[in-house]
Order: C-alpha cells, then sequence, then structure tokens
C-alpha cells in the first residue's frame, strides 16, 4: 500500500464496499419524516410494516403531511442516497440509526413506493447548502419491494445506471 496516508487503500471485500445490492444512478422525488419513537433493534420487518406502512392513511395528501421533499442520487433493493436542503433540517444532520418513513415516486414509471428506512450514515455536502444520507430500506410491502425490483430491472435494461 502507498505510504500516502491519504491514498485510498485497495479493494478488499467488505472493507470499502458494504452494499449487497448494485446501485443505479436513478433521480427520484422523495418525501419523508422522522419516526420520532425507539424501535426495537431487532425488530421484525414484517411488524414494521404493519405497525408503520399498512396503518397509515391511504390518502396521498394525508400520508405527505409533514413529510419533507428531498431527492435518490442512487438508489437498489438495499436503500438509496438521499439528498436536499439543509434548510429542511434546520441546519442539522440526520443522525445515523435514525428511522424515517419515505416514499419514492417515479411517476413516468409508475413507481410508488412507501417504505420505512434507517439512516446509515449522514453529512453536509461542503458548502452547498445541503444534506446527503445512505438510507437502508428496513421495511417494505411485498407489491411496492416487486415494483422496485421490476423499476430497477427496466433502468438496468435501458442502461440508466
Amino acid at each position: 500500500m502507498d505510504s500516502n496516508p491519504s491514498a485510498i487503500p485497495a479493494f478488499e471485500p467488505g472493507i470499502l464496499e458494504r452494499r449487497r445490492h448494485k446501485r443505479l444512478v436513478s433521480r427520484l422525488k422523495v418525501s419523508f419524516r422522522e419516526i420520532k419513537e425507539a424501535l426495537p433493534a431487532a425488530a421484525d420487518p414484517a411488524d414494521l410494516h404493519s405497525r408503520f406502512l399498512a396503518s397509515a392513511p391511504l390518502a396521498k395528501g394525508e400520508w405527505e403531511k409533514d413529510m419533507l421533499p428531498a431527492s435518490t442520487e442512487d438508489l437498489s433493493k438495499g436503500g438509496f442516497k438521499l439528498v436536499g436542503d439543509l434548510q429542511l433540517l434546520a441546519d442539522r444532520e440526520l443522525k445515523q440509526g435514525t428511522h424515517l418513513l419515505v416514499e419514492l415516486e417515479a411517476p413516468e414509471k409508475s413507481l410508488y413506493v412507501r417504505a420505512l428506512g434507517t439512516v446509515a450514515w449522514s453529512g453536509k455536502q461542503s458548502d452547498q447548502g445541503r444534506f446527503a444520507a445512505g438510507i437502508s430500506f428496513t421495511a417494505m410491502g411485498e407489491e411496492e419491494a416487486e415494483e422496485l425490483e421490476k423499476y430497477l430491472a427496466d433502468c438496468e435494461r435501458e442502461g440508466k445506471d
């Protein structure tokens, strides 16, 4: 390895890249809000789905109440990179481990996914007045998971990665 401490080490599986799913560049509209209550560390995704997603109001206007707008930069079956305006968060960062209700939309592709996610990492994007956060999907309905997989497969087929 290079003696320069700022040099990036050679790739070692599991060290630099811990993603299990291929990420595609995908700019989607996202709405999100923090879940304020603590969730059990080993919660069953099916229980989380029924508690936070299946019981959520179905009317789009009700779901979007208190939601903050943002977008994705990339997307996979396992999660996405969330980016948005820091002013939405009152210039604070989303903390690692924070649980979010998220809604992803790509109307031109008939993609509409509601899911529960967890912040894996977050940070400010230098002086751009923006934030970025890695979100891991924690729970999602079966139909929505299938819809997301179809969307990703279509994008990959169209060469949008």
